[in-house]
């Protein structure tokens, strides 16, 4: 049995009765369905725009030598020297 078809039986079986007669319960429900389903579309996005971020970062951490700083800074637009002082002042790298 299919989970859609599980999930539609038992809403048949157990919501049904309690949604006839308790009507405020269903427009809750459904209310929290709308939102769940906003939260769920938001977060769709966010992964949308990360993914090629991660990707570039699993390329450069797969690689099995050192990356060069000025191959890193030419990808985000950088002189090499430039990209030092931005590690340097975030503290990620010290001189």
């Amino acid at each position: 049995m299919s989970i859609r078809l599980y999930i539609y039986k038992w809403v048949l079986i157990f919501l049904s009765p309690s949604l006839i007669d308790n009507p405020e319960s269903a427009v809750k429900l459904l209310a929290k369905l709308k939102d769940e389903r906003t939260k769920k579309s938001a977060l769709e996005g966010c992964v949308e725009k990360l993914t090629p971020k991660a990707r570039y970062y699993d390329i450069i951490l797969q690689c099995p030598g050192a990356v060069l700083t000025s191959v890193i800074a030419k990808d985000y637009g950088m002189t090499a020297r430039r990209f030092n002082k931005l590690l340097h002042a975030l503290g990620v790298q010290f001189r």
